[in-house]
């Protein structure tokens, strides 16, 4: 079994769950041990046996949904067609020919002495490679299976039309990364000096471990809170309590994954007799929705004596858009989609950034030493108290601490560029949401030349591409922050191919907010490991959950160490 170069300790067997429609896990499982990963162990999955080099193994007969047919059925696709699909505008897809060598459809890892392959993830390897964009989208036009939402009304990650076109250009401004200067002063860096880092100070000082995995979640859920409702919910202090908004929030999104194991018919059912999975995510819906109506009715009652800059009392600001009026549901359906979407996936980014950095020192001290770099030149002075220049003598010890009473500016989090790149290498190997579905709305033909009947779910592991040989080169396995950096490592330089990366999705589904998870994912990342030399409890085991969000299984205990930035500088 291959597993990737530093980052001791994963045991990649436990990936397996998260393969359905002949996807593999990272690529790092064999296609026998794929078949019986099936969540319905009743049920035998079957693959279809004439398999081309590189195809689609298609898995049905479990009680997923996630294949709701007979089989595929592949035939070439016309030359005409590919032509026409060539026309296509640039931002959609495009082609990616055969003499370019790159195969974005297919992976096969083949390890010398032990020849254990892997298909997948996408499609199939063809004469000309097609890009996933052309599932993304073009050719599988919606995102969620019709009937599956029914139950209950959540916002622009779960509707399709002219409602989530409605929805997404009343947030998209609010998520820019102007807008997301007063929530960076009035939420996260608050958030951090206030809560955060008293938790970690009592740790190191009393020699005792912490679960940062669950910390982050905690840091997560106060931060979308404060952002969206302006609300704290104090679930970040050092008795760790627990709340009844963020426990619905937790058995929410464990519903909507419960529904995945369950076709429309059985759905209907429970919810009708009010039981199992429905019962549950009516029930805590109902909890989270009455929240958020006394919010915007208190709101209402207040509206001119407040200044509040959250994301609810923006949202109230706006009578219409382009000519449409909002009704508060529209309202309250978009705060609950932010409060679901963000509660967990910043917390898990952080959680497996920290524990690859603390397994890599060299890349953990490049972190470090850019830290001290920049606040070198925005905080130091010299004798006569004017700003430093990357020539001045070493601050004194008692400077440095005058540096840290303050968490990071926004001007100075953006001057982090080996940070950043760090987080979109963790990204890379473990996205915050490991699969994407797309739902076939007709009758299709990908450019490759697979038929796709309506109503199918098209499973995309992005998982499995962040690990593509073919995409990623040799050392795809490495954690290598470099890979994203300019040759003099001054700034970011991605991919020209924004499908290479699709952690935040792609096209006009990418993640509304991608700006703010970086914004917190930054912020807190500075502030730990300026302070605190992490290392993992020994026998401590971190291993991959099966769930929406690629969380850890046993959390991430860690323990804590001052760090001394004096003997660094």
């Amino acid at each position: 079994m291959l597993e990737p170069q530093s980052t001791p300790g994963m045991d990649l067997n436990a990936s397996t769950p998260y393969i359905s429609v002949g996807l593999t896990a990272g690529g790092l499982t064999g296609e026998k041990e794929v078949l019986h990963s099936c969540p319905n162990p009743h049920v035998s999955p079957m693959c279809i046996d004439d398999e081309y080099d590189g195809g689609v193994e298609g898995i049905y007969g479990c009680s997923m949904g996630m294949l709701e047919r007979n089989g595929w059925v592949k035939h070439q696709l016309p030359v005409d067609a590919r032509k026409r699909d060539k026309q296509h505008k640039e931002d959609e897809y495009r082609v990616i020919d055969s003499e370019d060598e790159v195969d974005y459809e297919n992976h096969s890892i083949e390890e010398e002495g032990d020849e254990e392959k892997a298909q997948g993830p996408f499609l199939t390897s063809y004469q000309s490679q097609v890009h996933s964009r052309f599932v993304l989208p073009v050719h599988v036009s919606v995102s969620v299976r019709p009937g599956r939402e029914e139950s209950v009304r959540v916002g622009i990650a779960h509707v399709n039309g002219e409602e989530w076109t409605l929805q997404r250009k009343l947030v998209v401004p609010e998520l820019s990364k102007l807008k997301l200067v007063p929530t960076l002063y009035s939420w996260v860096n608050p958030t951090i000096k206030n809560n955060l880092l008293p938790i970690l100070y009592n740790a190191s000082k009393q020699n005792i471990s912490v679960d940062l995995q669950n910390l982050m979640i905690r840091f997560g859920t106060e931060n979308i809170f404060g952002f969206a409702l302006g609300k704290k919910l104090k679930t970040l202090t050092t008795e760790l309590p627990e709340d009844p908004l963020a426990l619905a929030i937790d058995a929410t999104v464990q519903s909507f994954f419960k529904r995945l194991f369950y076709p429309n018919f059985m759905l209907k059912f429970m919810r009708f007799f009010s039981i199992g999975c429905e019962r549950s995510l009516m029930k805590n819906h109902q909890i989270l929705n009455n929240y958020i109506t006394e919010a915007l009715e208190e709101r209402k009652r207040r509206k001119d004596e407040t200044s509040d800059d959250d994301l609810l009392w923006t949202l109230m600001k706006k009578v219409q858009v382009n000519g449409h009026i909002l009704p508060n549901s529209a309202i309250m359906s978009t705060i609950l989609d932010i409060l679901l979407a963000g509660h967990d996936s910043v917390a898990t980014s952080a959680s497996w950034f920290f524990w690859l950095v603390m397994n890599n020192p060299r890349v953990e001290k490049k972190i470090v030493n850019e830290i001290l770099t920049v606040l070198k030149k925005t905080r130091g002075k010299d004798s006569v108290g004017s700003k430093v220049t990357d020539s001045i003598e070493l601050p004194r010890e008692e400077e440095i601490q005058e540096w840290m009473e303050e968490s990071l500016s926004y001007e100075e989090i953006n001057s982090l560029v080996y940070i950043h790149a760090t987080l979109l290498e963790t990204l890379r190997l473990y996205p915050s949401f490991p699969r994407m579905v797309r739902y076939a709305i007709f009758d299709d033909i990908l450019p490759d030349g697979t038929y796709v009947p309506a109503g199918t779910d098209v499973i995309l592991s992005l998982y499995s591409v962040g690990r593509m040989k073919s995409v990623w080169g040799e050392d795809c396995l490495e954690f290598k922050p470099e890979r994203w950096l300019s040759a003099d490592e001054t700034r970011i330089e991605r991919p020209e191919d924004g499908y290479m990366y699709a952690a935040f999705s792609g096209g006009s589904r990418t993640c509304i907010g991608k700006y703010l998870a970086f914004l917190e994912m930054k912020s807190v990342a500075s502030a730990i490991l300026l302070r605190y030399k992490l290392s993992p409890v020994p026998g401590h085991q971190v291993l991959p959950k099966l769930f929406f969000t690629l969380s850890m299984k046993n959390g991430l205990k860690v323990n804590l160490k001052r760090r001394d930035l004096a003997a660094i500088l």
